[in-house]
């Protein structure tokens, strides 16, 4: 749900709110953070094939009645009716068929959350990367292994100052 506080009082206002949003990250990410790392900068990031994220996202449909042809013209003219319990969103197709959309399943490596491609991003623009395994996005930090490299690499730039 895109506005759980209730902050707008119709779609539209919610759509053009989350576009002003994602227009001024992009700018932001765009012009001021462009592609700099401090050159002392050490990352890592999830690439777990048992932690499937999404790599791009793309929306299902199952068609409850046999026979009915779906074409991009007929799609983008739908009606939404509603959203499903899990999250996904239900339309009407030409005033008669109801579909139920929902996200296609997880297609890349990374952490549950982060896609290994995004994680990866800083490679060649840091001291150095790391791709970690076993460990999802949400309990990175309560690993052990994770929290010694952490400590490590802090010390490693620690040692640098003196």
């Amino acid at each position: 749900m895109a506005d759980p506080a209730k902050k707008y009082n119709e779609d539209a206002e919610v759509v053009d709110a989350i576009r002003k949003a994602v227009t001024s990250a992009e700018r932001f990410h765009r012009e001021v953070l462009d592609t700099y790392y401090h050159p002392e900068t050490y990352a890592f990031y999830g690439a777990d094939p048992s932690h499937m994220s999404f790599g791009a996202v793309r929306w299902v449909a199952r068609d409850p009645g046999a026979g009915a042809v779906f074409t991009e013209s007929n799609i983008r003219g739908a009606a939404r009716t509603g959203y499903g319990s899990t999250g996904g969103r239900t339309v009407r197709v030409e005033g008669r068929t109801t579909l139920h959309f929902v996200p296609a399943r997880q297609d890349v490596a990374g952490d549950g959350t982060v896609p290994h491609q995004s994680g990866a991003g800083p490679r060649g623009k840091v001291r150095q990367l790391f791709d970690i395994r076993g460990i999802d996005h949400q309990g990175v930090f309560n690993d052990e292994a994770v929290l010694m490299l952490t400590r490590h690499l802090i010390v490693k730039l620690v040692q640098k100052l003196q």
